[in-house]
C-alpha cells in the first residue's frame, strides 16, 4: 500500500514528532509511506537518522505555487490513501484531488483544538471530500465538532500511541545521569517539552523555588526543550528567569533534543503543567518509562491520567499545588510505586504503538476497499 503522508509545518512538536513516529512505524510493516513536508523543515533534518521517504514542497511560495506543486506530486506519486495532518494542509489537497478528478481515500487526523470558527461554505466543501476524521483526543473531538462543519459520528477518536520499544527503562541504567554530570544521588525534578507560550514553564519555576526550599542541595531541576519556531525571546525570557530564582547550578537547560527516553530514564519526576493540552505525548512516555507524572487538569490530559492512579492532577497555573504533588510523591513511595505500576499497564493497554498502527492499517485498507468498489 503506498501511503502519502502530509504535514505543511515548519514546527517540531507532538504534531510533527506523531506525523514522523506513525509515518515509520507505517513503513516498518511493509507499506510504501512518502511525507510531504516543508523544504528545510526539521522533517528534512530527521531524514538523516531515519528512513521515511520526503516530498519536499517550498511552503514559503504564494498559493498558486503550493497547489501546482500538490497537483505534481499526486500526478507523479500516485498514492493509495492520503492522510492529511495539519489542516491547513486540506486548502491544497482538496482543490488539487478535484482538479485532477482522483477519488483516491483521504484522512485527516485532528491534533490540535481551534478557536476559529469554520463552519463557513469554504471549509464545508473541504471537509465533505474527507473520507475518515481521527481527533486524538475527547477533548479534540469536542473541540472539532464545536469549530467545523463535521458531525460526531463523522468522527472516531484515536489516541496517539508509544513505541514501547524505545521507551524501555531496562535500557538504561544510573550510569546515564553521569553522562549529564549529575549525581545519581540527586533527586531531578523535570519538564519536557518545547519552550513556548502556554506550557506552564513558569508554574514550573515557581514550583521549583518552593521544592529547593525544603530539599536544598538535594534537588535539580531540568528543561527538556528548545524554542518553538519564532519563539526564541520566550525560551530565553524562562531560561533568565529559571537561572534568576534557582541559580545556574541547580537547573539545567538542555536546548532541543530529540533523545527524549534517555532523559526520562534520568528524570525521578516528570511535571506537566500545560494550561490547554489536546494530547501530551510526553505524558504517556513518563508513564512508559516509570515516571511518576504531575499535570495539570486541563485539556485532554485528565483522559491519559486517572487522579492518585496513573498519575496527579493540578489545576492549571497553581504552582503550589505543584509542589505539594512532587513532595507527596518523594515522602509516600508507597503510593509513588503503586501509580507507576497502574500507568505502565494502562499505557500497554490503551497506548501502544503497533496497536495505534494496527487501527489505522485496517482503516485505510477499508478505505481503499469501499473507494474500489464505488
Amino acid at each position: 500500500m503506498k501511503i502519502l503522508q502530509i504535514c505543511g509545518s515548519y514546527s517540531w512538536g507532538g504534531l510533527e514528532m506523531q506525523t514522523f513516529i506513525v509515518s515509520e512505524a507505517l513503513a516498518k510493516i511493509g507499506n510504501e509511506v512518502i511525507l510531504i513536508c516543508p523544504q528545510n523543515s526539521q522533517f528534512e533534518k530527521e531524514k538523516i537518522k531515519h528512513s521515511t521517504q520526503l516530498y519536499t514542497i517550498n511552503y514559503k511560495k504564494n498559493f498558486v505555487y503550493i497547489l501546482h506543486s500538490f497537483i505534481r506530486a499526486f500526478k507523479h506519486l500516485k498514492p493509495d490513501i492520503i492522510h492529511c495532518q495539519l489542516s491547513k494542509d486540506l486548502h491544497f489537497i482538496v482543490p488539487a484531488l478535484k482538479y485532477l478528478r482522483l477519488t483516491t481515500p483521504l484522512v485527516f487526523t485532528k491534533r490540535m483544538t481551534s478557536k476559529i470558527n469554520k463552519k463557513d461554505i469554504l471549509h464545508k466543501l473541504l471537509y465533505n471530500r474527507i473520507d475518515r476524521i481521527f481527533a486524538i483526543s475527547e477533548y479534540v473531538k469536542t473541540n472539532m465538532i464545536a469549530t467545523t462543519p463535521v458531525k460526531d459520528k463523522q468522527i472516531e477518536v484515536l489516541y496517539n500511541g508509544v513505541n514501547l520499544e524505545h521507551f524501555n527503562p531496562t535500557l538504561y541504567n544510573n550510569e546515564e545521569r553521569l553522562k549529564f554530570s549529575i549525581n545519581p544521588n540527586i533527586i531531578l525534578i523535570g519538564m519536557i517539552g518545547r519552550i513556548t507560550p502556554l506550557k506552564g514553564h513558569y508554574e514550573f519555576i515557581n514550583a521549583a523555588i518552593t521544592i529547593k526550599k525544603i530539599l536544598n542541595n538535594n534537588v535539580k531541576f531540568i528543561l527538556v526543550g528548545g524554542a518553538g519556531f519564532t519563539e526564541q525571546d520566550f525560551y530565553f525570557q524562562i531560561k533568565n528567569y529559571a537561572i534568576k530564582k534557582l541559580g545556574e547550578n541547580n537547573i539545567i537547560l538542555t536546548g532541543f533534543t530529540n533523545d527524549i527516553p534517555r532523559f526520562l530514564s534520568i528524570i525521578d519526576i516528570l511535571i506537566f503543567p500545560s494550561y490547554e493540552e489536546s494530547f501530551g505525548n510526553v505524558v504517556i512516555e513518563a508513564m512508559a518509562m516509570g515516571v511518576p507524572v504531575v499535570a495539570s487538569d486541563s485539556g485532554a490530559l485528565p483522559e491519559i491520567i486517572q487522579h492518585d492512579t496513573t498519575g496527579i492532577l493540578v489545576k492549571p497555573k497553581d504552582s503550589q499545588s505543584i509542589a505539594e504533588s512532587i513532595i507527596e510523591y518523594l515522602f509516600k513511595k508507597n503510593k509513588t510505586e503503586m501509580i507507576c505500576k497502574n500507568a505502565f499497564e494502562y499505557v500497554k493497554e490503551n497506548h501502544d504503538l503497533n496497536l495505534h498502527i494496527e487501527k489505522l492499517q485496517k482503516s485505510y485498507l477499508s478505505l481503499i476497499k469501499k473507494t474500489s468498489l464505488k
